[in-house]
């Protein structure tokens, strides 16, 4: 079994984790856009909120193919526009520099149109389900603190990082559910299942 991240911090983390619960796991720094891996190398290729972030979807679909061996399995949990998720990230898009252009926005990786699109050709069947990933602090501080931390890995000036997290905070109270003082988000993601041509 491979895993693999694209930041090299991600990837030393995963390994002292893996290593440490005892598990045989490789690890390896991997670009979604450019796979470090030989054609047909894996029976399944998954992807839990990572490859979406990429850039160029075009590119992913087909990198997460051409590994994939006939037959094989491209399993992805993507973050859509829907619900918190999708307030959350488009709250964070106003304080980050524009992308540049023609990258489209990455949670359209949650829209099954997209999706069965961005797979043409590449796979024979392709399965898009509504699933629910649930957010739970012991309290809202605990999650603007979470929120606080990207923030400066954003670099952003501590008075618009004030203001990120005073948005951010909103988004979160809207959508809390929890009446006893934590926290408890259900976030709705988009579970993808789609077989390679055999």
């Amino acid at each position: 079994m491979v895993a693999s991240d694209w930041a090299p911090k991600m990837v030393d983390r995963g390994r002292a984790r893996t290593e440490a619960d005892g598990l045989e796991i490789e690890w390896a720094v991997a670009d979604a856009e450019g796979l470090p891996f030989d054609d047909a190398s894996f029976d399944a290729v998954l992807s839990v909120f990572g490859a979406q972030f990429a850039p160029r979807p075009e590119r992913v679909a087909a990198e997460l193919f051409r590994v994939l061996r006939p037959g094989g399995t491209v399993g992805m949990a993507n973050w859509g526009t829907r619900g918190f998720q999708g307030e959350f990230f488009a709250t964070l898009r106003k304080y980050r520099p524009p992308e540049p252009e023609g990258i489209p926005n990455s949670m359209l990786w949650g829209d099954e149109a997209v999706i069965r699109e961005r797979f043409e050709g590449l796979a024979g069947t392709v399965s898009v389900e509504p699933r629910i990933f649930l957010w739970e602090f012991e309290s809202p501080a605990a999650m603007f603190e979470l929120v606080q931390r990207s923030g400066r890995r954003m670099e952003l000036p501590a008075e618009r990082r004030a203001a990120l997290v005073v948005d951010l905070g909103a988004v979160v109270e809207r959508h809390n559910t929890a009446t006893d003082g934590s926290l408890r988000i259900e976030a709705e993601y988009s579970l993808v299942v789609a077989r390679k041509r055999g």
